[in-house]
Formats: C-alpha cells, structure tokens, sequence
C-alpha cells in the first residue's frame, strides 16, 4: 500500500509508529478494516474515517489507496511512490527525501477524469509506544484543528471522542 512502517527517530532509537502485530495487508477481500490494518503510516485517499460510498463507488474505511500496490522507484536523493486508484479516478505521487534530520514529503494529486470529483486527502499515521504513553500530548503548528467525526465510530476502538475541534 505504499505505506511507511517504521518512522524511527535516530538519536534516541525511537520508533513513532503504532505497528499491528499482525503486519501487513491480506489479499482481498478483507473482513474488517482492523482485522487486517497494519498500522504504519498510511495515505487516507478518496475519503477518510469510516467507509462511504461515492458515485456508486464503495470505498473502505480511508479509502482505496492504502491498500493497492504503489510503485516503486529509487531516486538519487529518495523514492518516488506512485498509485493510480481503482474505484475513483485518482493518481497521487509522492516523492519521500531526506534533508539532513528532516522527511521532506512532495506530492502530487491528479483527478484523471474530465469532471470534477471530489476527496478527502490526507495522511494516517499511527502513533504508538514507546513514543506514545499514557499523558503524552502532541503539538500542533499554530493554526492546525484537528476535526474528529461527529460521533465515534468504529467503538470502542476509536479513541479520539467524538466532536471537537481539539
């Protein structure tokens, strides 16, 4: 699926990310969106949150490009990851490079159809001990809300309460 399943912090040899112990995505089609989630980071494209239909296209919990293959090219400087999606007419790039200490991420979103459609576009990543204890708090850049669902889905799972903004 494209997706970064170790995300470590060098200096102190710290993994960010939550990892399922089951890693790794089965063949679909898959019973429940947990079941079978890997944790990781994750691309969230054409919907995020719970599964929805678009169009007639139904489309599984953060939508169809975690779980389709991406390729995969080396660059000299990073990797350019590429997904056309199946249900929706989506085609995303993403270019990973590192500057110095810091993931540089540039990407690329397409709508290949000659209407507009509309996405829910964005990035799930599942932070997890031993980097995330209980107490720990995340900052956000000033400006940045972070808008939960109206009501809890996927209980009792979910552990950011409903409403918000947070």
């Amino acid at each position: 699926g494209g997706h970064v399943v170790e995300f470590r912090h060098k200096p102190l040899d710290l993994d960010l990310t939550w990892r399922s112990p089951r890693r790794g995505w089965p063949e679909p089609p898959s019973a429940d969106f947990f079941d079978t989630y890997p944790g990781g980071w994750q691309e969230v494209l054409p919907n995020g949150g719970a599964p929805a239909t678009y169009r007639g296209a139904v489309l599984d919990q953060h939508g169809e490009v975690a779980a389709l293959p991406w390729e995969c090219v080396p660059l000299d400087d990073g990797v350019r990851l590429t997904v056309a999606a199946t249900r929706t007419p989506f085609r995303v790039s993403k270019v990973l490079r590192l500057d110095g200490a810091r993931l540089v991420v540039e990407e690329t979103l397409e709508n290949e159809a000659p209407v507009e459609v509309h996405a829910m576009w964005g990035q799930h990543l599942a932070f997890g001990a031993p980097f995330l204890v209980p107490g720990a708090r995340l900052t956000l850049p000033e400006g940045v809300r972070v808008i939960p669902h109206a009501s809890t889905i996927n209980p009792p799972r979910r552990a950011v309460a409903p409403g918000g903004p947070y």
